[in-house]
C-alpha cells in the first residue's frame, strides 16, 4: 500500500492531514487483525507502511519551481514565457517522459533527454541542441537540489508512525544512489527502515513485484503492508 498525504500551505491544515493519514492507517490495521497463516521466524504480523517518495514524501512543485525561476533567469530563451506556462510545461514534458520510461519505451537516463526535447517543442521553441541540454541541466539540477524539501506534515507523520510502533520503508521508481540522496535531503531517512528502488529489484511501480519485493525483504505478510 502506497499512502499520500495532502500538502497544504497553512499549518492548520498540515496537522489535519497528519491525523486523518493516522486514523486511516489505524483502521486498516485493524481490519488486517484476523486469523493469520502460521508464523515462522522469518514472517510476522506487524504492518509494515509503504510510502511513495515523489509528490508523497518529497515536495516536487517548490524545488520545480525555483529551479525553473532559475533557468528563466539565466538563460534568455525563456524570458518571453511565463512563468506559469514554463511550469506547466515542463511538468507536462516530464509526465510524458515519465511515462514513456515506465511503459518501456526509453531507457531511464533517455528521460531527460526526451523531457527537453517535449518541452522545447511544446514552447515552440528552436530543435534543442546538445549545449542547451547541457546548459539548462547546469542551472536546473543544482538549484533544485538546494530547494529540496518534504511535503507539509510528511515528516510529522513518519514520526508519529514510528512512535506508534508501525515499520516504514519507502518504495521508489528511480535509481537507488539518487533517490536515497533525495530522502535525505528532505530528512527522511532516519526516519524509515529501508528504501527500495527499481533499479534494485529490476522492475517499477506500479508492478505488484516490487511490493512482493518488499514484503519478502522485511518478513511480512504481503496483506499486511
Amino acid at each position: 500500500m502506497s499512502l499520500s498525504n495532502g500538502s497544504s500551505s497553512k499549518p492548520t491544515s498540515n496537522v489535519a492531514n497528519e491525523e486523518n493519514l493516522i486514523d486511516r492507517i489505524k483502521k486498516m490495521s485493524l481490519l488486517n487483525d484476523t486469523p493469520s497463516k502460521s508464523t515462522s521466524d522469518e514472517v510476522n504480523e506487524e504492518t509494515l507502511i509503504i510510502f511513495d517518495l515523489d509528490k508523497t514524501l518529497s515536495d516536487h512543485d517548490y524545488p520545480t519551481r525555483c529551479a525553473l525561476t532559475a533557468v528563466q533567469e539565466q538563460h534568455p530563451d525563456f524570458k518571453d514565457v511565463s512563468a506559469q506556462k514554463l511550469i506547466d510545461t515542463y511538468n507536462k514534458s516530464l509526465d510524458e517522459a515519465y511515462n514513456k520510461w515506465l511503459h518501456g519505451k526509453i531507457g531511464y537516463y533517455e528521460k531527460d533527454v526526451e523531457k527537453f526535447k517535449l518541452l522545447y517543442k511544446y514552447l515552440g521553441m528552436p530543435e534543442l541542441t546538445d549545449d542547451d541540454m547541457e546548459s539548462f541541466k547546469n542551472t536546473y539540477k543544482p538549484t533544485h537540489r538546494s530547494c529540496r524539501r518534504a511535503t507539509p506534515g510528511s515528516i510529522e507523520t513518519l514520526v508519529k508512525l514510528r512512535d506508534l510502533g508501525y515499520r516504514i520503508g519507502i518504495i521508489t521508481n528511480g535509481p537507488t544512489n539518487g533517490q536515497i540522496r533525495k530522502v535525505k535531503g528532505i530528512g527522511a531517512y532516519d526516519l524509515v527502515e529501508r528504501i527500495i528502488t527499481s533499479e534494485e529489484v529490476g522492475v517499477s511501480k506500479p508492478s505488484t513485484e516490487i511490493f512482493g519485493y518488499a514484503a519478502r525483504h522485511f518478513g511480512i505478510y504481503p496483506e499486511n503492508t
